[in-house]
């Protein structure tokens, strides 16, 4: 036993010896480490005069690709209940088949459809990476996209925040004001959170799927 132990204590001090020569430890490069350490919030956003509700109703509806994946599903469905349980108004559902673009439409768009693309619009110059997004106006309607599966629903739960001062805390429990009235506000919103994947981090929420998806 005393020779084994001697033995382990000579590896440990070899293991524990200096390096001189400094050359000889590979340089690691973290640039995207140091992008996502950073971040990027814009919250820009104005008054128009235009309404999206207006004593109770609403002319607007949620546009999604006709190929949707069940990601953007999930935050059309997020937009629609969110939307209702604020103002009472239920949102339809529309797919870019059936819709085109035009500044005076008045559409919830999600994701990158072609809507999105028929209204000039591109995430490829913002480095979003996995769970950034963008909120954007064009002409009367609202633009939530990012480049990450998830990425549209933060989206939607950002601009529940910013319209409707959302904040959820558990399944049951969340906030959001009650309106009759929503002005269209001038949208120029890029959130990229400080880490590059956002996570609630808890084994509660993630077992309750729109809790975890919400939390963001």
């Amino acid at each position: 036993v005393c020779v084994l132990l001697a033995c382990i204590f000579s590896f440990s001090l070899i293991g524990c010896s200096s390096n001189d020569n400094d050359g000889d430890v590979p340089q690691i490069e973290i640039t995207d480490f140091e992008r996502f350490a950073e971040g990027r919030h814009q919250f820009t956003y104005t008054e128009t005069s235009n309404k999206i509700v207006e004593n109770g109703k609403s002319d607007y509806v949620v546009v999604i690709s006709k190929n949707a994946d069940n990601y953007i599903k999930e935050a059309a469905e997020d937009m629609q209940e969110l939307f209702q349980e604020a103002t009472g108004v239920e949102l339809p559902l529309r797919t870019d088949e059936s819709v085109t673009y035009s500044d005076s439409g008045k559409y919830f768009v999600l994701g990158k459809n072609e809507l999105f693309k028929s209204a000039g619009l591109s995430t490829d110059n913002f480095n979003l990476g996995t769970d950034g997004y963008i909120i954007k106006t064009v002409g009367q309607s609202v633009f939530i996209a990012g480049d990450g599966i998830h990425a549209t629903n933060f989206g939607v739960c950002g601009y529940m925040e910013i319209e409707f001062n959302y904040d959820i805390f558990s399944q049951t429990t969340f906030h959001i004001d009650k309106k009759q009235d929503v002005t269209l506000k001038n949208f120029d919103v890029i959130d990229i959170p400080d880490c590059d994947t956002r996570s609630t981090g808890t084994f509660y929420a993630r077992t309750e799927l729109k809790t975890m998806r919400r939390m963001r």
